[in-house]
């Protein structure tokens, strides 16, 4: 298939220059997995690092995913202190109360807190290129989202990772991906009802174990169990979360 080589080079390409001896942010997702097999198979000295509550699908699958792999994890477990302090944080940096907005930062903002290492890969872009999200199946906002994933979430993590003298990475987002990725049919990027369908063929066909290339994985806000515990505390002050978090 012509649009999955291209891509498989590209992908391959641009992961030559994953930072050694940082770590990568991990979910046990494809576009997270398929980065950090790659940066095995450049030889890159990398570290996995995950964040989730005690019960979270996180703590459970990563570590799993990792070993498959073949790379070392580092997991944070977080709790209700850490994460209310981390939004408290995150909004007085981003000057922001989007809920959602700080929802999705917080790994980010704990992998920027809690490693030691300096580089941080993220996989920041994927699902708006390769239509990851279940809405794209209603309505196809992507490029929209993308631009705001560039011109919004980049920005503000870069300036994070400033403040904690951390420098982000984001294979997804390099222009060849997106060049590539633009291109790409939607009938190759959704098929049968599966998402990012020419992904997860490239991923295979690089040899990423199915378990983990096919898998269907919520976004991290869900799987980590953050939101659910930022709900709950929100909850026992009888407020939604877009208040609890307003009013921190």
């Amino acid at each position: 298939m012509e649009w999955e080589e291209e891509l498989r080079k590209t992908i391959v390409s641009v992961t030559k220059k994953i930072p050694d001896g940082g770590i990568l942010l991990f979910s046990g997702g494809l576009d997270s997995s398929l980065l950090a097999f790659l940066a095995s198979i450049h030889g890159k000295q990398i570290t996995l690092f995950s964040v989730g509550t005690v019960s979270s699908h996180d703590k459970s699958w990563t570590h799993q995913a990792a070993s498959i792999i073949g790379l070392p994890l580092e997991f944070r477990e977080i709790g209700e202190n850490e994460v209310i302090s981390g939004l408290k944080e995150i909004k007085r940096m981003f000057q922001s109360e989007d809920a959602l907005t700080l929802l999705i930062e917080l790994p980010s903002y704990f992998a920027c807190k809690y490693s030691e290492r300096r580089s941080i890969v993220s996989g920041q872009g994927s699902d708006e290129l390769f239509l990851g999200y279940r809405k794209y199946d209603l309505e196809d906002t992507s490029k929209m989202d993308l631009e705001r994933v560039m011109n919004k979430l980049i920005p503000m993590e870069k300036e994070m990772g400033k403040a904690f003298n951390k420098e982000f990475f984001y294979p997804y987002l390099e222009g060849n991906v997106i060049s590539v990725a633009e291109k790409i049919p939607r009938d190759l990027k959704v098929r049968a009802g599966q998402r990012k369908f020419i992904l997860r063929s490239v991923a295979l066909s690089l040899g990423l174990d199915e378990r983990i290339a096919l898998k269907p994985k919520k976004a991290s806000q869900y799987s980590s169990g953050l939101k659910d515990l930022v709900e709950k505390v929100a909850r026992r002050e009888g407020k939604r979360i877009y208040q609890f978090i307003r009013d921190l």
